[in-house]
């Protein structure tokens, strides 16, 4: 699965974020922490979700632990995109 891809699309989905990533030059960083994060998830929900007691078809288990990933992630990035550099406040004299 190309993880990378899904998530640069993701990012791309997004134009002040990826313009910002880019101008920091923290996209390529952020795409493969993403990415490995989405992998792992993805892989860990698969298992999870074709054991226990909500044990569903193990053919469906991959795309519904994807999909569900693919949440995650793009909360994440929601996250990122609303987060601002906190404003200096200037001091005005008190009389």
């Amino acid at each position: 699965m190309q993880y990378k891809t899904i998530v640069l699309e993701l990012i791309r989905q997004r134009p002040r974020l990826h313009a910002r990533l880019r101008r920091k030059r923290q996209l390529l960083a952020e795409v493969n922490r993403l990415a490995g994060d989405l992998k792992a998830r993805h892989e860990e929900l698969t298992t999870t979700l074709t054991k226990g007691r909500a044990a569903i078809d193990p053919v469906q288990a991959p795309g519904a632990a994807l999909e569900i990933g693919l949440k995650e992630v793009e909360h994440r990035l929601r996250l990122m995109s609303q987060a601002r550099r906190p404003r200096v406040r200037k001091r005005t004299r008190r009389g």
